[in-house]
């Protein structure tokens, strides 16, 4: 039934959308969605706060889940009434798990846990379960959501909060090795944080003996250059200048397989970070064995010859 035709809201004028006296390419809404929508902006014009402008809200959101006033409209709802933050959640578990790419849905989560520690324990489950069961453990807003939750409640989570979320790393990476996102939430908790529990050469031999099993993961070996850098360290450290060119012997002396390119360019780089002419030699080399990037490796080795 239309909003226009309940008895729960005869009490409202519906307000149409006013798009001028002519609009050059109006939208063609269907008629339940801009029946709601009149209604709507009805309950907002009556600045209407109550447990059926709530409902109404919840059935423009489950047709346009992306509408951030109608969002915002409801936050409001709910916290002028008190309502029920766990009961509102139960709901974003739903809405979150079907429209998990939507800004609005988990801005509107986090509006609903700022206010306990149990909350931020139960939604960082919440958000590991998700990983799983949508099979997306990759997903920019959820990554970007679990940071929001570790940000806002570091200085009350526990060792074993922290413990935890380690051993949910771990188990991520061991899943698949080659998901950036991971490798870059690890780098959040360690050195945006302040979690770094172990010394930097710990963490370098944690990371070297991950790319042992993947020399060619761009993520990990991004993620040592990381590490170096906010520790004010260059590229020219000698355990890994040594792992790398044991890594391109070995690959080297087979005959079917190439160097790992992200070993050789680690070698370029820090030799053109000393200025030393070796660099030139090694971009070269990266040019004919990568032709796809054979311009890039071009220009690379122009900038060795003129340090």
């Amino acid at each position: 039934m239309l909003y226009a035709e309940r008895d729960d809201f005869k009490d409202l004028t519906p307000i149409e959308q006013d798009e001028g006296p002519s609009p050059l390419a109006p939208i063609n809404y269907s008629q339940k969605y801009k029946d709601a929508m009149d209604m709507f902006r009805a309950v907002v014009n009556a600045n209407e706060k109550s447990e059926r402008a709530l409902g109404l809200t919840e059935d423009i959101i489950r047709m346009n889940a992306g509408h951030y006033t109608v969002w915002h409209y409801r936050t409001s709802i709910i916290v002028e009434l008190g309502l029920d933050l766990q009961a509102e959640l139960k709901l974003m578990d739903e809405l979150s798990t079907e429209y998990l790419k939507s800004y609005q849905v988990w801005h509107h989560r986090r509006l609903c846990v700022e206010s306990s520690r149990d909350l931020a324990v139960s939604e960082l489950k919440f958000v590991a379960e998700l990983f799983y069961a949508t099979d997306d453990p990759k997903n920019y807003h959820t990554w970007v959501y679990r940071q929001w939750i570790l940000t806002y409640f570091d200085k009350i989570l526990h060792d074993d909060d922290r413990r935890h979320e380690f051993e949910f790393i771990e188990s991520l990476i061991t899943d698949d090795i080659y998901n950036n996102s991971v490798w870059s939430h690890r780098f959040f908790c360690l050195f945006k944080l302040g979690w770094l529990e172990t010394t930097l050469d710990n963490e370098i031999d944690y990371v070297l003996s991950l790319i042992s099993k993947a020399p060619s993961n761009m993520s990990s070996w991004n993620y040592l250059r990381g590490i170096l850098k906010v520790n004010d360290q260059g590229l020219n450290n000698q355990r890994i200048m040594q792992f790398s060119e044991t890594l391109i012997n070995a690959k080297s002396a087979s005959d079917d397989m190439r160097p790992p390119l992200p070993a050789l360019e680690w070698l370029a780089d820090a030799a053109l970070e000393d200025k030393n002419p070796i660099a030139t030699k090694r971009y070269l080399e990266l040019k004919a064995l990568d032709p796809i990037r054979k311009n890039y490796w071009s220009w690379k080795s122009h900038l060795a010859l003129s340090a």
